[in-house]
């Protein structure tokens, strides 16, 4: 409906490792969401998600996760552009484990993530159809999380519970007028939490 989508899905899972039963693996029955977005209101880029799922297991925890999330993006620039994005979401677990006796346990993690990205490009063309092109870039990532640990349903909990990294980098490109004929990125990330190692 316009820019809002509706989707729906489940995920049914083997388990091929060897020393773990089949009812010990999680299934997604089912997911769904709405997506909002992306809107343009003003100076800004606004979107949002909202969705739910349900994580089966016949033995270990099994639960349902909702998660609410709305994103601001604001680009500034041309030659030397600018992108930065705000990201708040919340989480709403609801889990038990077969063992248990009793009404679910239940438990809200909230997140907030910045994302600034500083990126220029200088290119050159050589006879009509070669082009060499360098892209520096410069990117600020920051995320904080709630300190609540929720169970483990799919890779969105294995996230850190505070990030803040810079990365630099710089692309060299060779292009012609129907391909790109050759890629070469250096990257270098200074994590400022990581005293002992900040070089990544």
């Amino acid at each position: 409906y316009g820019k809002a989508k509706v989707y729906m899905e489940g995920r049914y899972y083997i388990e091929l490792k060897k020393g773990i039963e089949q009812e010990a693996a999680l299934q997604k029955l089912p997911e769904a969401g709405l997506f909002l977005g992306p809107t343009k209101i003003g100076f800004f880029i606004v979107s949002g998600r909202l969705s739910t799922a349900d994580f089966i297991r016949q033995t270990g925890v099994s639960g349902n996760r909702m998660d609410a999330a709305a994103r601001v993006s604001h680009s500034v620039g041309k030659g030397i552009a600018l992108l930065q994005t705000v990201q708040a979401k919340k989480s709403i677990y609801s889990y038990r484990d077969e063992s248990m006796v009793g009404p679910s346990e239940s438990l809200n993690r909230d997140v907030l993530t910045y994302n600034a990205n500083l990126k220029g490009k200088i290119h050159r063309k050589f006879g009509k159809s070669i082009e060499h092109a360098i892209e520096p870039a410069v990117q600020y990532k920051y995320a904080e999380l709630g300190k609540e640990e929720p169970p483990f349903f799919d890779m969105s909990e294995l996230v850190p519970l505070k990030t803040s990294s810079v990365e630099v980098s710089l692309m060299n490109r060779i292009l012609d007028k129907e391909s790109e004929l050759l890629t070469l990125k250096v990257t270098e990330t200074y994590d400022f939490l990581n005293v002992e190692k900040p070089y990544q």
